[in-house]
């Protein structure tokens, strides 16, 4: 598991340095092809880990609801975000991973409900929704590296 976490690690430093140097107006700016911006990809990757790795173990995550609500699958950008969120959500995507290896070893997953995620694949352990959501990240890479294109 110690590698699936490193890669995590990993894809958050990438998606936080990909951040360097853009305006928060180029971090809220939503092209008229797409429905959500380079900071709803950020705070989507953060809140899907916490739902899926603590929600499915029946564990509280480590983000408040609001922002869960804010950044879940099918929501979009209802508002530009400040500089305070997304300083926030900088912090959170790196101190998350280091959150998620103690919690991990620590034992404290003991319980996992089996989720089937939109394309498919079915979750049946921490371990599972640990190695798809680097995949899940990976993907939101790719669209913020998108989005980058088309500012």
């Amino acid at each position: 598991m110690k590698e699936h976490i490193q890669l995590l690690r990993q894809i958050r430093t990438t998606l936080v340095k990909e951040l360097d140097g853009l305006s928060l107006e180029q971090l809220n700016y939503i092209p008229e092809s797409h429905n959500n911006n380079i900071v709803w990809n950020i705070g989507h990757c953060l809140v899907v880990q916490q739902l899926l790795c603590y929600g499915l173990s029946n564990l509280t995550p480590y983000v408040d609801k609001s922002i869960g609500i804010k950044y879940k699958k099918g929501s979009a950008p209802e508002a530009p975000v400040t500089q305070e969120e997304v300083d926030w959500l900088k912090e959170m995507l790196l101190k998350s991973v280091d959150l998620l290896e103690k919690d991990l070893e620590e034992g404290k997953f003991q319980t996992f409900k089996p989720y089937t995620v939109g394309f498919g694949t079915h979750l049946t352990s921490i371990e599972d929704t640990v190695r798809f959501n680097n995949v899940h990240e990976g993907i939101h890479y790719g669209y913020l590296l998108a989005l980058k294109k088309l500012l």
